[in-house]
């Protein structure tokens, strides 16, 4: 795929917390940074290749060998606070083979850079690794390699192995458009993306499966486009059988990523409970505070399904949730989707007003709000009723006239119980909806223009 992909103008792509659009390079990089995790200055790692080992210079995705060191397969890599040293192992009392300081360029790996694989701490990579200085106390440890390569890395976490083959391929092109259009998305730390659910899960050469790593040489170099760009395709687990629109659920319009009830998405569903002392304690660990949450109450949905506002009623105020903060207070490996109903309570909530019908001189019923309404009582003094629930008497008696209540308890429940289906975001693939698509017979590209609006494949 190196430098065959195209040219880009503009990438379409989301940051951690919402969409952006950036200027990216002309070219797509023959090598891309992942970010795999930080440490502080005085870290030392040590690293084996088979290969031996070669000091690099990287630039703009292109790299250059500076030195090799071929007979050496051990070595100890160590940031202070000026240098990243190189030396062999069990030398560490003798001067360095190498230093560099300037942490943005240089980086270690195998002496084979195309084929060869570098084990640091007990985890193999392929390609090498960068020790990057993104402030004066940290480091951030960066494995650099062939974008191809990356994808051997990704596939077996994002996709089970276990699925057609023709859904591995969708997923492949998927994950290889999503890398090719956030270049740059973590720059400010040092790296392209990084190797978490933020990004993509990559594992590196550990997780590697050969099926996947098939499924990523049959498309190798395929991409994505919309409007002639790169696409950055998201996908999700399940949809829960309606795939939502990126302004829906992220505030920004995309042309590729649109509403669409999915045929093909296998059912999905989930339950969350939440106690009224959990639910009090995430309020207000969350900054709300509202005291002791008596009431839920959902307030908008998209067609799709998906809440998109949740207001709890406590007993010191309300606090009205948005849709980018519900999965992430609750807890989004709890409450799976936005895509959710309360199905049990015992919460009291908001109670509505308490109603009652009023017949006429005319002989007809009409209903009628009591609270604020103005009576006169039997002494003749006229009263504003102002309670959600009024006594009334009768010759035969007093009744209660009571306003409903938005939810209702059930016997066992303190608290809610969510009932949802889905899984994830529920915007462009559903893993499983592709899964379902590959064995009725579709190609991978007939699954990815089926998720992705418009997009072309090349």
């Amino acid at each position: 795929m190196k430098k065959v992909i195209g040219l880009l103008i503009l990438l379409i792509t989301l940051s951690c917390a919402g969409i952006s659009v950036f200027a990216a390079p002309e070219d797509v990089p023959d090598y891309i940074r992942v970010g795999i995790s930080s440490g502080s200055v005085g870290s030392s790692y040590e690293a084996s290749s088979s290969d031996g080992f070669a000091i690099y210079q990287y630039d703009g995705g292109d790299i250059t060998q500076v030195e090799s060191f071929e007979d050496i397969t051990d070595i100890v890599i160590k940031a202070d606070e000026e240098y990243i040293n190189i030396y062999p192992v069990d030398e560490e009392d003798q001067p360095p083979v190498y230093s560099y300081n300037n942490t943005t360029k240089y980086f270690v790996g195998s002496t084979d850079m195309e084929e060869g694989i570098i084990s640091v701490s007990g985890k193999s990579y392929r390609g090498g690794v960068m020790l990057y200085k993104s402030s004066a106390s940290t480091i951030r440890f960066i494995n650099v390699l062939d974008p191809e390569k990356y994808l051997y890395g990704v596939l077996p976490k994002e996709m089970s192995s276990s699925y057609p083959l023709e859904a591995l391929k969708a997923q492949a092109v998927a994950a290889r458009s999503f890398a090719m259009g956030n270049i740059n998305r973590h720059s400010s730390l040092g790296y392209d993306i990084c190797n978490t659910q933020c990004c993509q899960v990559y594992g590196g050469v550990s997780s590697e499966v050969a099926k996947c790593s098939s499924a990523v040489n049959e498309t190798s170099g395929m991409v994505a486009y919309y409007a002639g760009k790169p696409v950055s395709c998201y996908y999700s687990a399940n949809n829960g059988g309606y795939i939502e629109s990126s302004k829906d659920i992220w505030g920004t319009e995309v042309g590729y990523l649109q509403t669409k009830k999915d045929e093909y998405n296998p059912e999905y569903n989930w339950t969350a409970e939440f106690t009224t002392e959990k639910l009090s304690s995430i309020l207000k660990n969350a900054g709300y505070s509202i005291g002791t949450v008596t009431g839920i109450n959902i307030k908008e949905k998209t067609e799709g399904g998906s809440v998109t506002s949740l207001e709890f009623v406590g007993t010191d105020g309300k606090a009205v949730i948005g849709k980018s903060k519900i999965r992430s207070m609750l807890g989004s490996s709890t409450v799976k989707s936005l895509k959710f109903t309360i199905t049990k309570s015992s919460l009291s909530s908001e109670a509505s007003p308490a109603k009652a019908y009023v017949k006429g001189v005319s002989g007809s019923a009409t209903e009628k709000i009591l609270s604020g309404m103005s009576v006169v009582d039997k002494n003749g003094n006229v009263v504003i009723l102002a309670a959600d629930s009024v006594v009334a008497q009768a010759d035969t008696g007093k009744s209660t006239i009571q306003g409903s209540a938005a939810s209702s308890g059930e016997d066992g429940v303190d608290g809610i119980v969510l009932s949802g289906k889905g899984y994830g975001h529920c915007i462009g693939m559903s893993q499983m909806g592709a899964k379902a698509m590959a064995e009725a017979g579709f190609s991978y590209d007939e699954i990815l223009k089926y998720y992705y609006i418009g997009i072309t494949i090349k």
